[in-house]
């Protein structure tokens, strides 16, 4: 009983609110303007330590930090720019939706000191989907037909991988390691995507994203070793 609580926060903080918010987030925003602002997790989930926990990094983490996190939105952004046209309106709204993301943190360890990681992800997860899938429901009817196949396809891949796979080594992350470099070791994603991506697609980095992966792959050892 006392893993109720703290997983419902995380349903609710990650699996519904964060989720649903973001998703309003980006039909106002552009992509590469949101991948930025994702980039300000750990320092939120540090203002929640802080705020709730009465805990913070050291000045030379938080330093660090903040290379990392140049180096993440150099990795992220590229050299495509950013679209001075976009309202500050969905801007708003992803950092909502990061905030609220950044919070979930906090009770994950609680869970997981009685579940495990997996089945913290695959309860969290599925609670969630139980709860947003009618609102999804309202506004667009499921549909299966050939044009929809190859979605369903990608979303189904995308949930093993990120919603149980990704997910869970998260979680069990956090029983060993603080909650803000476990959110700034994810940069390191694009950075093991990256042959991958090459290899599927034939997708490259550009001069400035590959300076940003280095400084992301530097600042990581860094944090960790410190």
């Amino acid at each position: 009983m006392k893993v109720r609580t703290p997983l419902l926060k995380i349903v609710l903080c990650r699996a519904i609110i964060s989720n649903l918010v973001f998703t309003v987030g980006l039909a106002y925003t552009t992509g590469v303007e949101a991948v930025f602002l994702t980039k300000m997790e750990p320092y939120l989930v540090i203002f929640w330590s802080w705020v709730l926990d009465h805990k913070r990094p050291s000045g030379n983490h938080l330093a660090l930090l903040l290379v990392h996190v140049f180096g993440a939105i150099l990795l992220a952004v590229g050299d495509k720019g950013f679209n001075g046209d976009v309202s500050w309106f969905g801007d708003l709204i992803v950092i909502a939706a990061v905030v609220t993301a950044a919070l979930s943190y906090r009770y994950a360890p609680m869970v997981t000191k009685v579940l495990r990681p997996t089945q913290t992800a695959c309860l969290g997860e599925l609670a969630g989907g139980l709860i947003t899938l009618p609102l999804a429901l309202l506004v667009s009817p499921l549909a299966f037909g050939p044009e929809q196949q190859l979605g369903w396809f990608y979303i189904s891949i995308h949930s093993i991988l990120f919603y149980i796979l990704a997910m869970s080594l998260l979680y069990a992350s956090l029983t060993g390691i603080e909650g803000w470099l476990s959110s700034a070791l994810r940069a390191t994603g694009p950075v093991i995507a990256t042959p991958i991506a090459f290899l599927l697609f034939g997708e490259t980095l550009s001069a400035v994203q590959l300076f940003g992966a280095l400084v992301v792959l530097v600042t990581s050892a860094l944090i960790s070793k410190r």
